[in-house]
């Protein structure tokens, strides 16, 4: 671990921590590729940051990667219908408990990512229109991957940006 995941970590209860196995609601996420050096939190188990009874998404990644930068990622994931509206609810959620646990300062990216099956014409529109989610005061727009897609697919298609 660094000093920048240490300090993420000394905040966690560590019942929350996962190691892989990112799968909800039929719905896979690889990690192959993703940095090494991560903590996952999966916010339905105990000890989460979240109550159990409040909006929030399924995972928060934080990674730090090879320069030593810190990258964010609340992540959702959805088999099946996907609502725009309420992805944007559950991934601010996680942004906002991430920004209760990240450190300020030091070079930090942020990328809210929702993993679905097949999703309705309407509902990628309004994701794709309405789909910013905050952190520390700057907006993302929200990342759509496929279900069995890599995590690092929603990094790269930043990148080539």
């Amino acid at each position: 671990m660094t000093v920048f995941l240490d300090r993420v970590r000394s905040k966690l209860n560590c019942k929350c921590l996962v190691k892989s196995g990112l799968n909800k609601n039929g719905c896979k996420i690889s990690m192959a590729n993703a940095p090494s050096l991560r903590l996952v939190v999966d916010f339905d188990k105990p000890g989460s940051p979240l109550p159990s009874n409040s909006t929030r998404c399924d995972y928060l990644v934080i990674a730090e990667d090879a320069r030593g930068s810190g990258l964010i990622m609340p992540l959702e994931l959805k088999r099946g219908s996907l609502d725009a509206g309420q992805v944007i609810k559950q991934l601010q959620a996680g942004a906002q408990a991430a920004e209760g646990l990240v450190p300020k300062g030091g070079s930090v990216s942020f990328l809210p990512v929702v993993a679905s099956g097949s999703i309705k014409k309407h509902e990628r529109i309004r994701l794709r229109k309405r789909g910013t989610i905050r952190f520390r005061e700057h907006y993302k727009p929200v990342r759509r991957i496929s279900c069995g897609a890599r995590l690092v697919d929603a990094v790269d298609a930043i990148k080539e940006k």
